[in-house]
């Protein structure tokens, strides 16, 4: 059976870890800035900086970034027009 580019790779318990031959979790991606709306941490983030992936949603593929802050780690949800692969 063979995958498409960017399908979804599920572990044993039905979790999305990765997308197929483009991006896992723990993986760094570059932050381009917002697109659409707001998040009240957005100011956290920096377009151009890498940032690791800590969550693939199932529902439609979005990536959760991270940033530790002091003692705190602060997320982010990025669509895939707002991250762009680390060659």
């Amino acid at each position: 059976m063979s995958r498409k580019y960017g399908s979804k790779v599920l572990n044993a318990t039905g979790q999305v870890v990765g997308l197929h031959e483009m991006l896992k979790i723990g993986d760094s991606v570059i932050w381009n800035g917002r697109k659409y709306g707001s998040c009240e941490h957005d100011s956290e983030f920096q377009p151009g900086n890498t940032y690791p992936v800590c969550y693939i949603y199932d529902s439609n593929c979005d990536i959760e970034l991270s940033v530790d802050a002091g003692s705190a780690q602060i997320t982010i949800r990025a669509h895939d027009d707002e991250y762009s692969i680390v060659q």
